[in-house]
Formats: structure tokens, C-alpha cells, sequence
């Protein structure tokens, strides 16, 4: 749904003159890259760009189960460094057993999540970001990218 309205700007301090603006403004909920694809399309969006805004208008939330408190701690730090944010367990310093999170962000914050995993001399590390590319992969059409 779009509202809108007539905006009256007072801009005298910029152009010695008043302004007046009409314009839309709506939120979107967009599902899919195709959707976002679409929309960018319908504004002329730059053709170069469009693989990298898609990348960065594309949000994901995935949950990881089954790990160690140490990794989660690790996911976190780098992730937010991302711009992404994690979900940890309440009392995480304090446990021992595996535990789950929610990881959120964009396409390209997560894939740069997985470039930081493979930077790490790890197995465990690898193995994860090996898994979060496919999923990652799975969740979209790369024809849109």
C-alpha cells in the first residue's frame, strides 16, 4: 500500500524561494531477489550495479544448531563486524553443552562472513563455511545476481 501526500518544504534558507514537494512513500515487503530485482528495474536502478545492490538488499535469517559456545561467541564478533547481527543464548559464558543462534543479515554480509571462516586455519571453520555458502546459494536464483 502506498500513502500519500502533499509535503510543503520551506527551503528559502537554500533558494531565497518556497518549494513545494509531492511524493510517495511506502514501505515494501519484498520476499524474494527476484522481487527487489523487480523493483529495482522499475526505477532505473544501474545495470552494473545490480549484482551488489541485490546483494545488499537481500536480508536472510538462518539458525545454526549444534555448536559450541566458543564458535557462537566467534560467529558474533565477526558477523556484527559485518553490519549483521547474531542471537546468542542468554548465560553463553556459562555453558558448556552446544547451543543454537540466529544469524541475521544480508546476502553480501553473510557471504563475507563466509570469506572471514575460510581466512581462519580451522577444519570446523571451513566445514561451516562451506555449509552457509550452500545454504546461501540454495536460497536464491543465481540468475538474479
Amino acid at each position: 500500500m502506498q500513502a500519500r501526500w502533499d509535503k510543503f518544504v520551506n527551503l528559502s534558507y537554500l533558494t531565497g524561494h518556497e518549494l513545494k514537494m509531492e511524493f510517495a512513500l511506502c514501505a515494501l515487503r519484498l520476499h524474494s531477489p527476484r522481487e527487489l530485482r523487480a523493483e529495482i528495474e522499475r526505477i532505473g536502478g544501474e545495470e552494473t550495479l545490480r549484482r551488489e545492490q541485490l546483494a545488499q538488499g537481500t536480508f536472510h535469517t538462518l539458525k545454526l544448531e549444534g555448536i559450541a559456545p566458543r564458535l557462537a561467541r566467534f560467529l558474533y564478533q565477526e558477523l556484527v563486524l559485518e553490519g549483521g547481527q547474531v542471537v546468542l543464548p542468554a548465560r553463553l559464558e556459562t555453558r558448556t553443552e552446544p547451543v543454537a543462534v540466529l544469524l541475521f543479515g544480508t546476502q553480501y554480509q553473510l557471504q563475507h562472513l563466509v570469506v572471514r571462516l575460510r581466512t581462519q586455519s580451522d577444519d570446523e571453520l571451513a566445514w561451516l563455511a562451506d555449509e552457509l555458502e550452500s545454504v546461501l546459494e540454495n536460497q536464491n536464483d543465481p540468475t538474479l545476481f
